[in-house]
């Protein structure tokens, strides 16, 4: 689990298909309201038909962020350094 206190957001992708059939990224931050929950912050541009795709976007995006890529597959958090070894 990611502790929100250290990791306040980072960018993900989906693992399943969204309603419109796609795959696409995520960036992820706590709220603190209500007692704190994830939410999803931003999608990424791209729509992609395979996993591969949006993992790809989601390690860039998160490299051009400073934030940590999320690898939910793995469940493997990588620092921003290391985004790019996340592959």
């Amino acid at each position: 689990m990611i502790d929100p206190n250290k990791t306040p957001a980072y960018i993900t992708h989906t693992t399943q298909r969204s309603v419109g059939g796609a795959f696409f990224a995520l960036m992820i931050k706590w709220d603190r309201t209500e007692g704190g929950f994830w939410d999803i912050w931003r999608t990424g541009v791209g729509r992609y038909d395979n996993i591969e795709d949006a993992a790809e976007e989601a390690r860039w995006w998160a490299d051009a962020e400073g934030l940590p890529y999320y690898d939910p597959i793995k469940k493997e958090l990588h620092d921003a350094s290391s985004n790019e070894q996340a592959g």
